[in-house]
Parts: C-alpha cells; sequence; structure tokens
C-alpha cells in the first residue's frame, strides 16, 4: 500500500505524510505511531517537533522542569531560564518570572533587573522579615536604577 497523494496525511494521525517521514522517521501509513511520546514527558514526538524541543530528552532546555509541563505552565521549554523547580512543595512549577501575586504561600515577587526574585524560593526566608527585607532592597536599587536614566 502506498500513500494517497490527494491526502497530506494519508493516516490520519495527525501529521502530514511529508512530516512523517523526512522529520519523524514513522510510518505514513500507521496513524499510531503519530502519537508516540518516547520520552515520556506528555508531549506527542510530533508536538515536540513542532515545538523544536528534543522527542527524546524529558527537558529538551535542561532547565529542570519536563517540555510538558513547560507547555502546561505556559513557559518555553526552550528556554532553560524561565523553569523553576518546584520548591515550596505546591506541586507548581515553572515559577521564574512572573510578574505580580502568584498566590503562593510564602512567596514574594519582587521585580529585578533580569527577572523576579522570590522570596522563600531559595529557602532563605519564607515569610519572614528577612524576605521582606531583601525584596525592598531590590525594590530600592531598581527605582534608584531608573532614576538614573
Amino acid at each position: 500500500m502506498h500513500t494517497d497523494p490527494l491526502d497530506a496525511d494519508t493516516d490520519d494521525g495527525g501529521r502530514s505524510d511529508g512530516a512523517e517521514v523526512n522529520d519523524d522517521g514513522t510510518d505514513p501509513l500507521d496513524g499510531h505511531d503519530d502519537l508516540q511520546d518516547s520520552d515520556g514527558d506528555g508531549l506527542t514526538d510530533a508536538e515536540e517537533l513542532d515545538l523544536g524541543t528534543d522527542p527524546f530528552d524529558t527537558d529538551s532546555d535542561d532547565g529542570g522542569v519536563s517540555d510538558g509541563d513547560e507547555v502546561a505552565n505556559g513557559t518555553d521549554p526552550n528556554d532553560g531560564t524561565d523553569d523553576s523547580p518546584d520548591t515550596d512543595d505546591t506541586g507548581e512549577t515553572g515559577e521564574t518570572g512572573e510578574t505580580g501575586d502568584t498566590g503562593e504561600t510564602g512567596e514574594t515577587d519582587v521585580p529585578l533587573a533580569d527577572g523576579y526574585y522570590r522570596g522563600g524560593a531559595c529557602g532563605c526566608a519564607t515569610g519572614g522579615t528577612g524576605g521582606v527585607s531583601v525584596g525592598l532592597l531590590a525594590l530600592l536599587l531598581l527605582v534608584r536604577r531608573r532614576m538614573a536614566r
């Protein structure tokens, strides 16, 4: 049996015949292999190829959060700098770089030049005055920097 030249996805598996043959190395006549998740990160191999991630590496950007969790959290699975492992045992990951109140107990978002300090994420001050002091210092430095411009 051959592929149908009038049907871009002969096996109706979700990937075009050309992408299966040229990019994925899967069978354009077998729709089940379009749904394969070789690394077990929750994204199919086809989704990973569309995203530019490695279908054989659960954490393509080596940032500490799986590709599937990053997509679910709205972070970039190709950017390790936006990964933040679950340090407060809330079950939430990918929190670095969020703005405003995340609603997580014991964390304070303070804007810094390179992202956000998350009080408690480092294990240093989870609700005590130490995190607030660091946060106020960071805010003061940010205001001073903006006034110098």
